[in-house]
């Protein structure tokens, strides 16, 4: 975990001549032009503890996590009442607790995102941009290829059972969902195979370039 936290670190910076850009993490990041200095700072800030959020972080990701957690039993409360039926899915719980986890995940986030915020002042936006294949190099150093071929197997085989349970293909049965479920269901089968496919090209990435492992 010490290592692929540290190549998170060191995937968000690529040195260029008058610095290092700096990723901002997030879905849609900026990307910033930054000194020796604040590239330090921003890294002992990234590497300490969370701390306590404020309360206004803690009511808006509250508020955020119980709207996207109760987002699918709704759907499935609505299913019902429109179709007369009575018997709620057995799987709207689980995927319900997967949501709260991924808002507590982006939560974390946000609020690292925000902490660094004064080590950024005086840098600027930048065109330059560290790209997805650059990353990928990154992480493929901190793992050793017998476990980015094992983790993408691992992630291909999960996203083919849930399909095989979905489709119910032969003599396997189909899981008894609900539509509004069965949409989430394909969506994480979509999810862990886009996963495997990262896992696999970070694999040949590090074959074809001969990476060899980074050291914490």
């Amino acid at each position: 975990m010490a290592r692929w936290s540290a190549a998170q670190q060191q995937a968000l910076f690529k040195r260029v001549e008058d610095g290092f850009i700096f990723r901002e993490p997030g879905l849609v990041p900026h990307h910033y032009l930054v000194s020796e200095r604040q590239k330090a700072e921003i890294e002992a800030l990234m590497r300490a503890p969370v701390g306590r959020p404020t309360p206004r972080h803690i009511l808006v990701f509250a508020a955020a996590g119980l709207g996207l957690g109760m987002l699918p039993v709704g759907l499935e409360v609505l299913w019902m009442w429109a179709n007369g039926d009575r018997q709620l899915d057995q799987w709207v719980g689980l995927i319900a607790l997967m949501i709260l986890l991924g808002v507590f995940a982006i939560a974390s986030g946000r609020f690292r995102l925000h902490r660094i915020g004064p080590a950024l002042a005086g840098a600027r936006y930048t065109e330059q941009r560290i790209t997805f294949r650059e990353r990928n190099e990154v992480y493929a150093r901190s793992r050793p290829l017998w476990m980015l071929i094992a983790a993408g197997v691992a992630c291909a085989l999960a996203a083919a059972w849930v399909v095989m349970m979905l489709l119910g293909p032969g003599h396997v049965p189909a899981w008894p969902m609900n539509p509004p479920t069965r949409l989430v269901a394909w969506f994480d089968a979509i999810v862990m195979a886009a996963l495997a496919v990262r896992l696999f090209r970070m694999a040949l990435l590090k074959l074809g370039r001969g990476l060899t492992n980074a050291r914490p």
